[in-house]
């Protein structure tokens, strides 16, 4: 659907180049350059984001009708991006992209089974990546104020969004939160949902829960490779 979104906007853009080409003359469209831009703006229900396509025309004068597309620029702003916070202060989230595994957790201290849950994620956390960088979790707060965000991030050896963060409702709306605690493994290239029954998986299979992650994510980054 993008695809051909983006085919019909770049056609019309071209059939109005040459429409204002011909209307013109040779000696104003010499030296003639000009750039549309079409924005996409967010879907949170679809879970899609903005899209610019950028349309380049130019003509050097040796042929009446020169046409190039230099640039067709798809790529998707991330929900999750910027600085993101640790107990310790701030690290770029350009650092989930050197992990195999991303996951964003959503719990909350308020939550019992959340305050149950998470230690135990946070020695799951520390094994997987005791040899070589496994997994990174994101934590998605939905705290009461800023003081027990402060308390229970001290908990958590992973990455936080910032307290009240302006893109926490939008991501619970992407990920289709419903309850707490909610863990979901996410593709690294466009933070697509790739389990979200990760909290389960670790209640079955434990440590070994990691090697199911690592594969879904591997093919999910493989076939972006190959698009």
């Amino acid at each position: 659907m993008k695809n051909t979104q983006a085919l019909r906007f770049g056609l019309t853009a071209l059939l109005l180049i040459q429409v204002c080409y011909s209307a013109g003359t040779k000696e104003t469209t010499k030296e003639f350059s000009k750039t549309f831009n079409f924005e996409f703006q967010p879907d949170l229900k679809n879970g899609e984001n903005k899209m610019t396509q950028r349309v380049y025309y130019s003509n050097d004068g040796k042929s009446e009708k020169e046409i190039s597309l230099l640039t067709v620029n798809t790529k998707q702003k991330k929900l999750v991006s910027g600085k993101l916070r640790t107990k310790d202060g701030e690290v770029d989230a350009e650092i989930l992209d050197k992990a195999p595994v991303v996951a964003y957790l959503f719990a909350a201290s308020w939550c019992p089974n959340c305050r149950k849950f998470t230690p135990y994620l946070a020695q799951l956390y520390k094994r997987w990546n005791k040899k070589e960088k496994q997994i990174e979790i994101v934590w998605i707060p939905d705290a009461i104020d800023e003081k027990s965000y402060n308390e229970y991030l001290q908990e958590m050896p992973w990455l936080a969004l910032p307290y009240k963060d302006k893109r926490i409702p939008d991501i619970q709306k992407k990920y289709k939160l419903f309850a707490v605690p909610y863990l979901v493994i996410v593709s690294k290239e466009d933070e697509k949902s790739l389990n979200n029954q990760a909290v389960f998986d670790i209640l079955n299979h434990g440590l070994d829960a990691i090697g199911k992650w690592v594969e879904v994510s591997d093919k999910s980054s493989k076939k972006e490779i190959a698009k």
